[in-house]
């Protein structure tokens, strides 16, 4: 069995991405990643028949949260 492992990079600010492989809800966050992460890789790997196994947005909370009291602005990481 062969593959490819496509390494370019997240999708994060390209909406029809996050919509068609992010989980429910995952559109309504906003993206803290660079303004480059539109995953044109993703979308030119997809074209020429790439296959998208494996493929979603994560999140993950980044802090700064006061861990006693639970105060203080959570900041989320979206990643594709």
């Amino acid at each position: 069995r062969r593959g490819v492992v496509i390494a370019s990079g997240g999708f994060t600010r390209n909406a029809e991405l996050v919509r068609n492989f992010g989980r429910p809800g995952t559109e309504r966050i906003v993206p803290i990643t660079g303004p480059g992460s539109l995953g044109e890789g993703l979308v030119m790997a997809m074209k020429l028949g790439a296959g998208s196994a494996y493929l979603g947005c994560g999140v993950a909370p980044t802090g700064p949260v006061e861990p006693t009291a639970a105060e203080g602005n959570l900041t989320c990481y979206a990643g594709g």
